[in-house]
């Protein structure tokens, strides 16, 4: 009895989540989200075949780039990570790995090669504060945006900022 519950549970999230993605063909076969992940502008993503999406992943498509966020075939997003497009793009290659807690800013934009392992509490970000006039504050100096490329099969350790 659990065990059809739980089969029923995950295929009404399958679909909940292909509603929720707008179109069949912006997220693949076998896709799987956990509970408590958030899609913002689900429109400007493509979730490829057989990936999964940890519980509290944030998947933040907001730029109007389309697909701001791409997730490869066989991708697993850890739990709570982030990954945010703010105004640029954030695309991740097949078969990679992207730890628990990890942070993906793609302002700039960020390419993820296939087959990279991200771990834990890693950060990757394509912009940055100004900081050369220090008779300003930083936050008022704006922001410096630049791509950001990872090859395929790399290994980025545990608490890296890139």
């Amino acid at each position: 009895m659990i065990q059809t519950f739980s089969f029923l549970r995950d295929q009404l999230r399958d679909a909940w989540t292909r509603l929720r993605l707008l179109r069949v063909d912006r997220a693949g076969r076998g896709v799987h989200l956990d509970r408590g992940v958030l899609l913002s502008f689900p429109g400007r993503m493509h979730l490829g075949h057989g990936a999964r999406i940890a519980r509290n992943v944030a998947l933040r498509a907001n730029s109007p780039m389309a697909p701001a966020i791409v997730i490869g075939d066989q991708c697993m997003v850890q739990d709570a990570a982030l990954l945010n497009a703010s105004e640029g793009f954030v695309h991740v290659g097949d078969r990679t790995w992207i730890g628990p807690f990890c942070v993906i800013y793609g302002n700039g934009g960020v390419r993820i090669g296939r087959d990279v392992m991200i771990a834990a509490h890693s950060c990757i970000t394509s912009v940055g504060h100004r900081h050369a006039d220090t008779h300003l504050p930083m936050m008022a100096q704006g922001i410096e945006v630049g791509p950001v490329t990872i090859e395929d099969d790399v290994w980025i350790g545990m608490n890296c900022t890139v």
